[in-house]
């Protein structure tokens, strides 16, 4: 299954969604529902839609919802009373993973609102008086009337690796709604509104033990509230701080169903089963476990025809075989720790400098002189070379060489990557934290991991990412994750009696760069990319794509996913 929900509205946009609906697999169950040019659509056989209709307002609910619950009625019903409350503002201090449908009859409005992260995707396009919006890109571009023009200053972007939602898609007429937003149309006008605002800004009274509470009962509130509303306690587990957090808080609640879902990897920079191992061994619980998925001959092919776009990264649709094992296992929902690195962290040694300078952390910047007197060569390298980079980033990060100068200068893509992150407290470190949510970073990962689910009919959620933890965790103080000279030591002691000592002590990440390259330097495959559409568009300089081969071949780390992503462009331009 990929499309889960659809609107349409005026012109041809509901005749249109009226004839696909009927072109669809009896096995999908589509309901559609029209009412004076506005029209929905949506797969009761999905397991995580939910619908009311009263007769006056018809709701639809993709997802779930994490802090609205009652036992007694399902997600829809409780949406359409708090939409008879609050009207379009229905969405407002709503936390889940969601896409909310809401067709007013009375007042001939169609409401469209998602969650405030963007774990469920929107994507809509409008053309004069047609509209339409679906959680899946292919169910848009398959309608005669909408305009599937390249954009290619995104196809430019998405060769050189940038990750980012900001709006734009591949398709120069289809957008996304972005996350935490609502988009509504009645009487004929549409307009998109922000239903939900971050509240985040420097904490830096607090201290480490309540610190440390708070990172406790934070993650036990965002792991409770997900159970509630899905079946068995599952959980995505690597052996890293993040996911053995996660396993350990559902055992630490209660949990007696607890099932470990990993990926085993052969190669020695990707094997994390001895750390994997201990935390199953700590609580004794089941595991299900599955290689990364690889394709079958012509799979990817056919994944990109049935998407419409190009094939997801490697490093995504490596858990597709995990998924499918765990609906074999019936264990359709689950958790991961995707989030963790965002709030225990992500702060570069520049930004840390530099926040020392505008909070005048005193003690802070003392150590660091004591450090420059016994070591004048690490002071340099180690703190003044970075905030001076931080401040005035001169370089920024190397440009991609597989991609041609000129392309690069048309994408505007040496001011992507000198830019520094939005200013949003005034404190470059919590505001280089909070980048990946104010770029659009987490949208695209999030993005891109719904495609997956929604093609394996699996989900996960992600309680790291949690708006309440965001919220209470990305302000704290940006040296503590250096504290004794450990890269998570605010996580690491949190979560200290739900981590085995292997796993808690631990230090480095594996690396699943080496996974993916067999299925990426078949000769056949390369030689198409180094001869086709990539280079007749005069994006992919020749060069430097043999560079990025040949780096792959010597098994260079982060060499695979930007090579996947050449494969994955070409054989989706080839096929439009």
């Amino acid at each position: 299954m990929t499309v889960v929900a659809s609107v349409a509205s005026g012109g041809a946009a509901v005749e249109d969604l009226r004839a696909a609906c009927a072109a669809r697999s009896a096995a999908l169950d589509v309901a559609f529902t029209r009412h004076r040019g506005l029209a929905v659509a949506w797969a009761r056989s999905c397991r995580w839609t939910d619908a009311h209709d009263d007769g006056r307002v018809l709701v639809v609910v993709d997802g779930r919802l994490h802090n609205l619950a009652d036992d007694t009625v399902g997600p829809a019903e409780l949406i359409s009373r708090r939409y008879r409350a609050r009207g379009a503002g229905v969405a407002g201090d709503l936390l889940g993973d969601f896409v909310i449908i809401v067709l007013d009859r009375p007042a001939a409005r169609l409401l469209v609102a998602r969650d405030p992260l963007g774990v469920r995707p929107w994507y809509q396009v409008t053309s004069g008086p047609s509209h339409a919006g679906a959680t899946d890109v292919a169910s848009l571009v398959a309608q005669p009337w909408v305009d599937t023009e390249l954009d290619e200053t995104i196809a430019i972007e998405y060769l050189a690796m940038v990750v980012e939602s900001r709006g734009d898609t591949l398709y120069r007429a289809v957008k996304t709604l972005p996350p935490g937003a609502t988009w509504v149309t009645e009487g004929g006008h549409a307009r998109t509104f922000a239903h939900h605002r971050w509240h985040l800004r420097p904490d830096l009274e607090i201290g480490w033990d309540d610190a440390v509470e708070r990172c406790r009962s934070l993650l036990d509130e965002a792991v409770r509230c997900r159970l509630r509303v899905t079946g068995p306690a599952t959980s995505e587990l690597s052996g890293g701080l993040d996911s053995s957090a996660v396993v350990g808080t559902l055992v630490e609640l209660g949990r007696d169903d607890v099932v470990a879902a990993r990926l085993v990897f052969d190669g020695p920079r990707a094997d994390e089963r001895a750390y994997s191992d201990a935390v199953i061994a700590h609580w004794g619980i089941r595991a299900v476990s599955a290689p990364p998925w690889m394709p079958a001959d012509g799979a990817p092919e056919e994944l990109t025809h049935r998407l419409r776009r190009p094939v997801p990264d490697p490093h995504f649709m490596m858990f597709a075989g995990l998924h499918r094992l765990l609906l074999h296992h019936e264990r359709p929902d689950g958790l991961t720790g995707l989030g963790g690195d965002d709030a225990f962290a992500v702060c570069s040694p520049g930004s840390r400098v530099v926040s020392a300078f505008e909070l005048r952390q005193g003690a802070v910047l003392a150590g660091i002189a004591r450090a420059g007197a016994r070591h004048p060569r690490e002071l340099w390298a180690r703190y003044i070379r970075p905030a001076l980079h931080h401040l005035a980033p001169w370089k920024g990060d190397a440009l991609p060489g597989w991609v041609r100068p000129d392309a690069a200068a048309r994408a505007d893509l040496p001011r992507l990557f000198r830019r520094r992150p939005p200013r949003v407290t005034g404190v470059a470190a919590i505001d280089e934290r909070i980048a990946n949510i104010t770029t659009g970073y987490d949208a695209a990962i999030l993005e891109e991991r719904a495609v997956v689910a929604d093609l394996a009919g699996r989900r996960d959620s992600h309680p790291f990412l949690d708006p309440r933890l965001i919220e209470a965790t990305y302000g704290l103080n940006p040296w503590w994750p250096t504290r004794g000279d450990h890269t998570r030591a605010l996580q690491a002691e949190a979560y200290r009696d739900r981590l085995p000592p292997a796993v808690a002590s631990r230090r480095s990440k594996a690396d699943f760069s080496e996974v993916f390259w067999p299925q990426l330097l078949d000769d056949e495959v390369l030689t198409a990319v180094r001869t086709g559409p990539l280079v007749e568009a005069g994006w992919l300089d020749p060069d430097g794509f043999s560079a990025l081969v040949a780096n792959a071949q010597k098994g260079t780390p982060n060499a695979a996913i930007p090579l996947s992503r050449c494969v994955s462009l070409d054989r989706w331009l080839r096929a439009r």
